[in-house]
């Protein structure tokens, strides 16, 4: 009688395996799964890494606004205020003079001061706008 051993190799099938080509196998399925591995590793970093940049750009783009807001405060309120004195300072000048028959042509340079501020604001204005 047969021990139930040999009843069970019986029942196995009787060939030779090529052990070698199932280790080449498994160590090809390995690398590649170490691949794919490093692959969501990369994945993982790259999204941190443009997710900071997303809050960076957000916090860049919230200062470029506030600098845009202060600039424009500025060329209205400083600026408004000494383009506005100054054109007074002028038109009261060119009253005096005009009232005494002095040469109004003192005032030229104050005018071209005011023109060159009126043009520098101007240009500040595009800039600001233009953040």
């Amino acid at each position: 009688m047969k021990s139930r051993l040999e009843k069970v190799y019986k029942k196995l099938p009787n060939q030779k395996v090529d052990l070698k080509a199932q280790k080449i196998k498994l160590s090809i399925l390995s690398d590649l799964e170490n691949d794919i591995l490093f692959g969501y590793n990369a994945a993982d970093r790259v999204e941190k890494v443009l997710k900071e940049a997303e809050k960076l750009t957000q916090k860049l783009k919230s200062e470029i606004e506030t600098a845009k807001n202060n600039a424009i405060d500025i060329i209205y309120s400083d600026f408004g205020l000494a383009i506005g004195n100054i054109d007074d300072g002028i038109m009261k000048a060119t009253n005096s003079l005009e009232e005494l028959g002095a040469p109004t042509n003192v005032l030229d340079e104050y005018k071209d001061a005011l023109s060159d501020l009126d043009r520098i604001i101007a240009d500040f204005e595009t800039m600001a706008n233009n953040l």
